[in-house]
């Protein structure tokens, strides 16, 4: 389980955006929610269960959670899903050079971009559920 209060916040903000999805967003978000807080639930599972981490497993998760964004964009098509999967390819890319490379994820690279990588995906999300949210509101104003 992480112990660092960054990742600690991040994951707290991760829930809360997935929750805030769900809650107010239309279709599009609540599927990219889902999918965003699978992809969270998992990794703390296999976090807490499996010591340590499997690279090849977070890998996989990078992977499934890409095609699962790429059925979402190829079924509603926003520019921030996009921008979503494009992160997620970002972090797919990552793993897949620290496992190829046989570095460790440990360093502090890694951190920072993973990091900023999921920073930037939690943020797309509440971006896009704040703006379905009001475009529905003041939608049913007019």
């Amino acid at each position: 389980m992480p112990t660092s209060p960054i990742v600690l916040s991040q994951i707290a903000l991760a829930i809360a955006a997935v929750a805030f999805a769900l809650w107010k967003g239309g279709s599009p978000e609540r599927a990219t929610g889902a999918v965003v807080g699978l992809n969270v639930a998992v990794g703390l599972l296999t976090d807490l269960f499996l010591d340590p981490f499997p690279d090849l497993l977070r890998l996989g998760m990078d992977a499934l959670t890409g095609l699962l964004l790429l059925w979402i964009v190829m079924r509603w098509g926003a520019t921030w899903m996009g921008a979503i999967m494009f992160l997620y390819a970002g972090q797919f890319a990552l793993h897949a050079y620290y496992l190829s490379t046989g570095r460790d994820q440990s360093d502090y690279l890694h951190a920072v971009i993973n990091n900023a990588d999921n920073t930037a995906i939690v943020l797309c999300l509440i971006a896009a559920t704040t703006l379905a949210w009001r475009r529905r509101g003041s939608g049913a104003a007019a």
